[in-house]
């Protein structure tokens, strides 16, 4: 059966805790698994938790992936995935680093505010019909004394992620464990995130996010053309070009685009078009989370004639300086507090790096795509609405696939390049 699955397998989290030398506690406790119940929220999320989860993600795209498109590379996140991941390490911090989490991830809301946020997103996507848009988390605590997990956060995690735990002993097996549960919760998008357990690594905290998608309205075949696409570097590329007239247009000043929605309508692809006087790069430097929500916000209902080329590409790397620059900064220094997470009996936990890797590709039946974010935690010290629209997207453009009840983006993208 060849079903399109727009997977948006957004593998959120692994949060690796590491320990080094400090005092010693009581032999690790085995993490509570299936004790506890997850509490489903209310799906309309607080305007005061969208407009902070905007900013994040305008911000978050901004600094992770400007270099990358500055250079004429294509770029691929997904902000609610790393939100979500940062979700879960956030429920472990106090103190000082937990303030700077509800202040990068909620503009100084409460951390239960965040979580009921969250949680409104975990709930969302597990009651919509149309689509599926499946998200999963857990926890992998190592079986030693060098760490013992507090109940109460686990329990706090499950009924707030849905997350499972388990006790392993970090060896090649659990290896496996942990890849084949990322290849179960992801589709088969993501079959490998591990190859080994640093000795130091204490336990792992997982999200796993995947979305399977098609298009309300899908492109016909017949009218797909090969055509050229002129990318950022100036070449000339080969390209598929995928034909349709939407009914949704948006514009700012300095770009122009369209909506296209997923079955049922709660899901679409926003894809954005900068002015050709306007670099790629540049606008992207103009995005904030006000913009985002105000570009959604303030469509117009019209004929628009389309075009969108057929992609697919990877992107990865480290994102810790970027969420550092975003003033996550006490989290990833030696005095960082994680007290409400876990007991070590060989240090203070901290977050040592943060990587994040993607997928996407779009054509004529929907959208598949999928996200990684790797956490690791170590110890130590106004238009005319009669008008018909085009939007060719022939040259370099942004696209996000958006919540259409809040606008908010579950992945950003630009694409610069259509060769992979």
């Amino acid at each position: 059966m060849n079903k399109r699955i727009a997977v948006s397998a957004a593998l959120a989290a692994i949060l690796a805790l590491s320990a080094v030398g400090c005092g010693n506690t009581e032999g690790s406790a085995a993490p509570v698994s299936n004790e506890y119940s997850f509490k489903e929220a209310n799906t309309e999320t607080a305007p005061d938790f969208n407009s902070a989860a905007a900013d994040f993600s305008a911000e978050l795209f901004k600094s992770i992936c400007s270099e990358d498109i500055k250079a004429g590379r294509n770029a691929f996140a997904s902000p609610e995935s790393v939100m979500l991941a940062l979700g879960l390490a956030a429920n472990g911090a106090g103190g000082d680093t937990l303030a700077q989490f509800e202040q990068v991830m909620g503009k100084g809301m409460k951390l239960e505010d965040i979580n009921a946020g969250l949680a409104g997103l975990i709930t969302k996507a597990r009651t919509e019909k149309n689509v599926e848009f499946d998200i999963a988390n857990s926890i992998w605590v190592k079986n030693s004394d060098q760490i013992t997990l507090k109940k109460s956060y686990a329990e706090l995690c499950k009924e707030r992620f849905d997350a499972d735990s388990f006790l392993e002993p970090f060896d090649d097996g659990t290896v496996e464990k942990l890849n084949s549960w990322v290849k179960d919760k992801t589709k088969g998008m993501i079959d490998r995130i591990k190859d080994r357990f640093e000795a130091d690594e204490v336990a792992v905290l997982m999200n796993a996010v995947a979305f399977d998608g098609k298009w309300s309205v899908p492109f016909d075949e017949n009218k797909v053309t090969g055509t050229v696409f002129h990318s950022a570097d100036g070449k000339e590329q080969e390209c598929k070009m995928m034909h349709i007239t939407e009914h949704t247009y948006i514009s700012d000043e300095n770009a122009v685009g369209f909506v296209k929605p997923y079955e049922g309508g709660r899901y679409a692809f926003m894809a954005l078009l900068p002015n050709e006087n306007t670099s790629l790069a540049d606008y992207v430097q103009t995005l904030t989370g006000e913009k985002l929500l105000s570009l959604y916000n303030s469509r117009q209902e019209q004929q628009v004639i389309t075009a969108l080329p057929k992609f697919s590409f990877d992107w990865g790397g480290s994102i810790a300086e970027s969420l550092k620059s975003m003033g996550l900064d006490k989290a990833f220094a030696p005095t960082a507090d994680f007290t409400n997470m876990a007991d070590t009996s060989t240090g203070q936990l901290y977050i040592g790096d943060v990587v994040h890797k993607t997928h996407i590709e779009v054509n004529s039946e929907g959208t598949k795509a999928a996200a990684v974010t790797e956490i690791e935690l170590k110890c130590g010290g106004a238009m005319d609405l009669d008008e018909v629209k085009t939007v060719t997207l022939d040259r370099p453009f942004l696209f996000s696939i958006i919540d259409t009840e809040t606008g908010l983006p579950v992945f950003m993208g630009a694409v610069s390049s259509i060769e992979k």
